[in-house]
């Protein structure tokens, strides 16, 4: 059965409805609930050892605000954040910090940080330099960021902890995921720029080309089209018509054989 993902706000909507009598599977993500990590050792272990850290990477808006606030619980002052190099991802992210007057010492405005590590080699003197740098990645630790890997492959060492929940559904999201990476999933429709924000927010990354590399995009307009490709994600199909007929139509005639 062809499935498509939307967001929970249109799971009964009447294009859902429209699609489930054409025999679609409608799947909805949960909804994004921010909040801090349930067990919160291995981030206070982090705190208490931070100077054993050389990076602190703050991927996210949510990122910085989580940890933050742990920072500060913890009686630490944010002073003592100037020990370490910091590398901001994001606005909001880098408005977040310039707010709380920490120092940020390379700053990538762009959503999608497919760049990261080459901006990090620019700034020591080259890749060798990375070898043996420690970095502190506070995180949902949903997603694997694709310069993680890229870090770890020149000899440097990236510590994801947990530090934050996007979702109190934590099953619903472990099904999801599993869903997806068995190709169980053929369409995200995307009908507003704040429900990519929401997904991209749920799995915790700014960059949503590998997360559905393999799934067909469908926007509902051009407006919608443009903030989709913002988060470095293709294919992508467009109604020319924004219709819930135009939208259904469109994806009814895209939409895989399966038996």
């Amino acid at each position: 059965m062809t499935s498509i993902l939307v967001s929970p706000e249109k799971r009964n909507s009447e294009l859902a409805s429209q699609l489930e009598r054409s025999g679609l599977r409608i799947i909805a993500w949960p909804p994004v609930q921010l909040d801090p990590a349930l067990n919160q050792f291995a981030l206070d272990d982090a705190i208490g050892n931070l100077f054993g850290y050389d990076w602190l990477i703050l991927k996210s808006a949510p990122a910085a605000q989580f940890f933050l606030k742990r920072f500060t619980e913890a009686g630490r002052s944010v002073d003592e954040l100037d020990g370490l190099r910091v590398w901001a991802i994001g606005e909001q992210t880098i408005a977040s910090l310039r707010e709380n007057q920490i120092h940020i010492d390379i700053e990538a405005e762009g959503r999608v940080s497919n760049r990261i590590v080459e901006a990090l080699a620019d700034y020591v003197g080259g890749h060798q330099l990375l070898s043996g740098l420690n970095f502190l990645l506070p995180s949902a630790n949903i997603t694997r960021e694709t310069y993680q890997d890229r870090l770890e492959e020149v000899g440097a060492r990236v510590d994801a902890v947990i530090t934050y929940r996007t979702t109190s559904d934590a099953d619903a999201l472990a099904q999801l995921n599993a869903l997806r990476l068995g190709g169980g999933i053929d369409f995200v429709l995307f009908e507003s720029p704040g429900e990519i924000e929401a997904l991209a927010q749920l799995f915790d990354t700014a960059d949503l080309s590998q997360l559905l590399r393999e799934i067909t995009i469908v926007c509902a307009d051009q407006q919608i089209e443009v903030a989709v490709q913002g988060f470095g994600i293709a294919p992508i199909l467009k109604p020319s018509a924004p219709a819930n007929n135009s939208l259904s139509d469109l994806i009814l005639a895209s939409a895989p054989s399966r038996q």
